[in-house]
C-alpha cells in the first residue's frame, strides 16, 4: 500500500529538515497503525526491513522550508519487520508522528514531535476464488519483501510467482487491475537497479536497464496510474521520464 505524507512548515521561520525526513527508512517518521475497535495499547509502529544510513548523508542532504512550504514523499507500508501490515481485511487508521531535531528557548538540543491526522483505509477480502489464489501468491513473505525492497535479484522465485499473476490479471482486467499496477512499478524499479550477487565464489554485478524499466512503466497508462494515490502517481510518471532519459543517453 502507498500513500503520501506532506510535512508542512505552518511557523513563521524558516525550518531546516533533512531531505529524507519523511523516508520511514530514515527514522525520524513514524507510523503509526491500529486496527478499528482495537485498543489503543494494540497500536503498533511500522519498522520498514531496511533503514538508511543517516551517517551517509552530506549537507545536500539538508532542506529549508520557508513558512507556507511543504515537503512530501510517498511510502510503501505493503510489508515491514513485522510482517504484512494489513494482513487482514479490515479497517485501519494511520497517524504520521514525526520527530524534528531543534532547540530550545535556552539553546538546548530537542526533539519536536508532530503528529498528523489519522487517515483511516478499508481492507477488502478476496472477491471470489481467483482473487483467494492470488492473496495466496501475495500474502507469502518473500513476496512483501520483493515489494518493500522494490525489487530484489535475491528473489527470484517472488519475481516469477508475481510475474505469473500480473501477467494472467492483465489479460482479464487490463493494466488498470490495481495489482497488474503495483507488480508493474515494483518491476521497473527492479528491472531498473544494478545488483551485485555472489555466485559461483565470486561477486557478479548486473547493470540496470532503465529502457525495460520505461517499458514497464509507459505500460501503465492513466487507468492504471488512478489506482495509486495522486503522489504516487505523479511520481511514477517521473520515474517513467527519467528511465527514458537514462535509455537514451
Amino acid at each position: 500500500m502507498f500513500l503520501k505524507v506532506t510535512l508542512e512548515n505552518r511557523t513563521a521561520k524558516e525550518l531546516q529538515v533533512e531531505r529524507w525526513v519523511l523516508d520511514p527508512k530514515a527514522g525520524p517518521l513514524e507510523l503509526l497503525v491500529r486496527r478499528r475497535g482495537a485498543p489503543q495499547d494494540e497500536t503498533a509502529a511500522f519498522t520498514p526491513i531496511a533503514q538508511r544510513c543517516m551517517a551517509a548523508m552530506d549537507a545536500e542532504a539538508t532542506l529549508t522550508l520557508p513558512p507556507g512550504a511543504s515537503l512530501s514523499n510517498n511510502v510503501n507500508l505493503t510489508f515491514g519487520s513485522a510482517g504484512f501490515t494489513f494482513a487482514e481485511p479490515g479497517e485501519y487508521d494511520i497517524t504520521p508522528v514525526l520527530a524534528i531535531p531543534g532547540r530550545d528557548p535556552a539553546g538546548e538540543p530537542v526533539q519536536w514531535l508532530v503528529s498528523g491526522e489519522p487517515l483511516r483505509v478499508r481492507v477488502a477480502p478476496p472477491q471470489g476464488l481467483a482473487e483467494e489464489r492470488d492473496a495466496e501468491v501475495l500474502r507469502t513473505a518473500d513476496v512483501g519483501a520483493w515489494f518493500a525492497l522494490g525489487g530484489s535479484d535475491a528473489l527470484g522465485s517472488a519475481k516469477q510467482a508475481l510475474a505469473e499473476v500480473r501477467e494472467r490479471r492483465q489479460a482479464e482486467a487490463g493494466a488498470g487491475d490495481p495489482v497488474v499496477a503495483a507488480i508493474t512499478r515494483t518491476a521497473a524499479l527492479d528491472a531498473a537497479r544494478p545488483s551485485i550477487r555472489f555466485t559461483d565464489r565470486e561477486f557478479v554485478r548486473h547493470d540496470g536497464d532503465p529502457e525495460q524499466a520505461a517499458r514497464l512503466l509507459d505500460g501503465l497508462g492513466a487507468e492504471a496510474l488512478r489506482t495509486f494515490d495522486p503522489y504516487t502517481a505523479q511520481q511514477t510518471a517521473a520515474l517513467a521520464d527519467r528511465y527514458r532519459d537514462a535509455a537514451e543517453r
